[in-house]
């Protein structure tokens, strides 16, 4: 059994011949003949057709910029069309207005398809703890992606080919070498910028980009879960009275379980682990849509029988079928990350075989547990699904890889409550949030009595909502080249930051990043992050999470609410925008207006004075207008009623 890389067209020919294109749901992407790109001159050069470069590539392409999209293999869409199959977020409200387009449609399309009753729509929508926040099926996802990028008459796309180097004019790229997948042939690519949006930041290593592998010790960073670390499942809670209080009123999904760390085995050293991967397969109950499996020439049933495997319950998704996400080769996973194609064949047929295997195995093999035998009764291998790649996923799912070291590496505190303020650590240059949990699969196979797998760990109690600054897709040798998805965090962090959502806002946002560079004549590196952090509140991509309103409601003020958030203005999760604007914060705001303009704001000791303020009675438009005019700042034609925050704010946001 063999991992296709090149197989799709000569399949979508075939099935064209016998007249069963039906067969193949979506738009057939063909993508665009190497020979049609030298001479050139692209906006964007976009390397990774996952989903963040997919929404780095639609908006960009909807700015009016010409845009090539690059694809390592025959198809885009990353894991969502590889068979992910859920959207991976705790928030469950509108993010940015890509990932909510591409989410909405998924939606619309089971509604319309199966009915508003149906179980197929029922199993698509979010659901209000745990896992359950929608799911799809890949052929869906597939369909919609392929829709989406199809739309947009900017967009070049090229398939099949991955670079292998760069040229460079000082700390500027000036073209990349891409080399055909399987074939000796190469093209090159010219562009004013660029954009590595794959999951194993190939473009970002042959542009020499400073980037990590694996652990970095607790000591790096100060980080708590850093390094070596075994931890107990079920433990009992850490929390302080502050914390627990924080984030029960989070709005989030939140799973309501804690771990804790196991010594004297946990040694927070590092090391060059990252943590498991595995194939997305999917299942199904329904037996006409089944594959019979046959064992491997390899079939060892006592070594699938050490695997760790999963039972058919919990989430399912749309057409009763079942995520697979088991088993994983814990160690051959590594050789991954700097592999040659070939080496990263190697450890995907492995993973290929061995989950088929496994399930053979199951459901054939007298030695099987009973306990999973019994539980998958019924259950097979899907047949429409990857029906052009023998029914397997078309890439592995990389949970992690490359990570850029970037202007600004993201840890495991700034997903930790600040100590002088009720919310995680601010950033000016926020560019999205991130609300899942630090989340990491095992770094080893080893494991005591009492633990999980080495390097396991679920904070789902831990973390809380934080942002993602703009510096941590800049790098510090190429002033053309932003990195959305290996982009520059720790090892611990990136648990929380490894997710479509994420991936697709942020790489929204870096093709904002890029136009303004455009218009602005400005390096990367240089542009005003308080342009790019409006412009996103302004776009209504969530830049500040806030428990108590959703970015897509109607209210002006909450672009004025969603920047504020960035700079100090609020320094809890509840902006609270119809309370009263009392005395003491309004003459805080407004000083902080002055210093935002000329850029000496403090935003942590901004924070900090407008926790400590006290209730107070709220200020009148009178007031309001006499603090603004005694700042030199313009009036408010309006008066004699009390001034709320969401007025306040708003009216301060138009003066900046």
């Amino acid at each position: 059994m063999k991992y296709k890389v090149n197989s799709r067209r000569d399949f979508v020919k075939s099935l064209a011949a016998m007249g069963a294109m039906t067969a193949f749901p979506g738009v057939m992407l063909a993508g665009c003949k190497p020979s049609a790109i030298p001479g050139k001159q692209y906006d964007v050069c976009i390397y990774g057709a996952t989903p963040g470069g997919v929404a780095c590539a639609v908006r960009a392409a909807r700015e009016g910029l010409k845009v090539l999209l690059i694809s390592f293999n025959d198809r885009i869409g990353g894991m969502l069309t590889s068979g992910l199959g859920v959207w991976d977020s705790l928030y469950e409200g509108y993010r940015s207005p890509i990932y909510n387009e591409l989410r909405q449609t998924l939606f619309d399309y089971y509604k319309n398809k199966y009915g508003e009753g149906s179980q197929e729509y029922k199993d698509a929508l979010p659901g209000v703890s745990g896992h359950n926040n929608g799911t799809f099926e890949a052929h869906v996802a597939e369909k919609f992606v392929n829709e989406l990028v199809t739309r947009e008459k900017n967009i070049d796309v090229l398939l099949d080919h991955y670079p292998v180097e760069t040229a460079k004019k000082g700390k500027l790229i000036t073209g990349i070498t891409l080399q055909k997948m399987d074939a000796n042939s190469k093209v090159d690519v010219s562009a004013n910028y660029f954009a590595d949006c794959s999951y194993e930041g190939d473009l970002m290593a042959v542009t020499k980009v400073s980037y990590s592998v694996g652990r970095e010790s607790r000591a790096g960073h100060n980080e708590k879960h850093a390094g070596k670390i075994f931890m107990k499942p079920n433990g009992v809670s850490e929390w302080n009275e502050r914390e627990e209080r924080i984030f029960k009123k989070l709005n989030t999904r939140q799973f309501g379980h804690f771990q804790n760390i196991i010594y004297p085995e946990s040694t927070h050293e590092g090391d060059s682990k990252v943590q498991a991967y595995n194939m997305r397969y999917y299942a199904t109950n329904i037996p006409d849509n089944q594959v019979k499996l046959t064992p491997s020439d390899k079939y060892d049933p006592a070594y699938l029988k050490t695997l760790e495997f999963q039972v058919p319950t919990g989430v399912i998704k749309p057409n009763s079928k079942f995520g697979v996400n088991r088993p994983q080769l814990v160690g051959l996973h590594n050789k991954y990350v700097e592999g040659d194609w070939k080496t990263r064949r190697d450890v995907i047929n492995e993973h290929v075989r061995l989950t088929r295997d496994m399930i053979y195995y199951i459901q054939n093999d007298p030695s099987a547990p009973e306990n999973l035998r019994k539980a998958w009764e019924g259950w097979g291998l899907a047949k429409d699904e990857f029906i052009d790649n023998n029914n397997n996923p078309y890439e592995i799912y990389v949970r992690e890889s490359r990570r850029m070291v970037g202007k600004y590496i993201f840890t495991e505190n700034d997903l930790a409550l600040h100590p002088d303020y009720d919310r995680t650590p601010l950033h000016q240059d926020s560019i999205g949030i991130i609300e899942w949990y630090q989340d990491c699969h095992a770094c080893t196979s080893f494991r005591l009595s009492n633990s999980l797998d080495e390097g396991k760990m679920m904070l789902d109690m831990e973390t809380f909502v934080g942002q993602l600054p703009y510096r941590c897709i800049v790098g510090n040798e190429v002033d053309n080249l932003l990195v959305p998805v290996c982009m520059s965090t720790t090892h611990v962090a990136w648990g929380a930051v490894r997710l479509e959502p994420t991936w697709m806002q942020i790489g929204e946002s870096a093709a904002y990043a890029i136009l303004q560079s455009i218009k602005s004549k400005v390096k990367l590196p240089d542009i005003d992050t308080e342009v790019l952090t409006r412009t996103l509140a302004e776009k209504r991509s969530m830049v500040t999470f806030f428990n108590d309103f959703y970015i897509n409601s109607k209210e002006s003020w909450i672009p004025a609410i969603q920047y504020f958030g960035t700079k100090g203005f609020f320094p809890e999760y509840d902006a609270k925008p119809l309370d009263e604007l009392d005395r003491v914060t309004a003459n805080l705001w407004v000083e902080g207006v002055l210093n935002i303009k000329n850029k000496t704001l403090n935003v942590n000791e901004l924070a900090k004075q407008i926790q400590a303020v006290k209730l107070q009675q709220g200020i009148s438009f009178e007031y309001f207008n006499t603090l603004l005019k005694d700042k030199g700042l313009p009036e408010i034609q309006k008066s004699g009623s009390i001034v709320s925050r969401a007025f306040a704010c708003e009216h301060l946001f138009i003066l900046m």
